[in-house]
């Protein structure tokens, strides 16, 4: 008889060496967001969806070559004009081969901002703050995705995240911040979010779907409006994929993973009344949720 023992040994090695291996990321990539809430301390401050902060989005637009280099010209907006606005920074930002992140602003000469190729034991010079803090450790964080990327922890500063940056702030510092990272996706997918629960924020602001409705063949979405519940109905393919739920402000208020099922009932009776956003693998749908 055939011993199919060593190629299933093989695979099975395989499959758990592959399990454990970072994932290769660029930092700066123009299909990334971040969001990044700051804490002002100040009841009822502008923008005022939540009593003591706002939010700050923050991509990257078109390249530009200065200087034969190219870099992306980091861009903001906001909570209230996400997806309407984006204002272009005085930044410019570039990454290197060895995972060196360089910041440029006007005629200024640039200097180093992340260096992802420090070792244990390293000092990073904070260039713009003035001061500097020791590598002491590597490890990893599991990304929503399932990805594995690695994270530097300093002596002093927040931690960064390789492919992403600071946990921070995006221009990462030595010094105490009252920003947080909420939220970081990469194209459609979120990959990282903060828990939340115990902080009463929930201040992504990310639409990362079209606003134009997009049904594939034989796929049914009723009732819409929605007064409690409505149902995803499909007569050919059966429904698969991760089905998620954004309000008018991007929240990801649902997220549920469907396994091959014609049919698909979702409860929205304990939802306000507004616009939602629903996708499904290749189905995007607007709702209208009313009483």
């Amino acid at each position: 008889m055939k011993n199919n023992f060593l190629p299933l040994f093989y695979f099975t090695l395989f499959l758990l060496l592959s399990s454990n291996t970072l994932s290769s990321q660029q930092m700066i990539e123009q299909n990334k967001l971040w969001s990044y809430y700051t804490d002002t301390g100040l009841i009822g401050s502008w923008p005022d969806t939540h009593p003591t902060g706002y939010t700050t989005i923050f991509t990257f637009g078109a390249s530009e070559m200065v200087d034969n280099e190219t870099y992306y010209r980091l861009q903001t907006s906001y909570q209230f004009d996400y997806a309407a606005f984006w204002e272009d920074s005085p930044f410019l930002m570039r990454e290197d081969s060895l995972g060196r992140v360089f910041l440029k602003e006007g005629d200024l000469p640039e200097i180093i901002i992340y260096d992802f190729s420090l070792e244990v034991g390293d000092l990073f010079e904070d260039q713009i703050n003035g001061c500097s803090y020791q590598l002491t450790s590597k490890d990893s964080v599991t990304l929503i995705s399932g990805g594995r990327w690695e994270r530097f922890n300093f002596d002093g500063g927040a931690p960064w995240i390789k492919g992403l940056g600071s946990t921070s702030f995006i221009i990462p510092n030595c010094i105490g911040s009252s920003t947080e990272l909420l939220c970081f996706q990469t194209g459609v997918d979120m990959e990282y979010m903060v828990d939340l629960a115990n902080e009463g924020i929930d201040l992504c602001y990310f639409i990362p779907v079209s606003t134009e409705d997009i049904s594939p063949t034989g796929i049914s979405i009723f009732p819409n409006p929605v007064f409690d519940a409505f149902t995803i109905q499909s007569k050919e393919e059966p429904l698969q994929g991760k089905l998620i739920i954004y309000n008018s402000m991007g929240q990801r208020v649902y997220q549920e993973e469907v396994h091959q099922t014609p049919r698909k009932e979702i409860d929205l009776s304990a939802y306000p009344t507004g616009v939602y956003y629903l996708t499904l693998g290749n189905l995007k749908q607007k709702l209208i949720k009313t009483n």
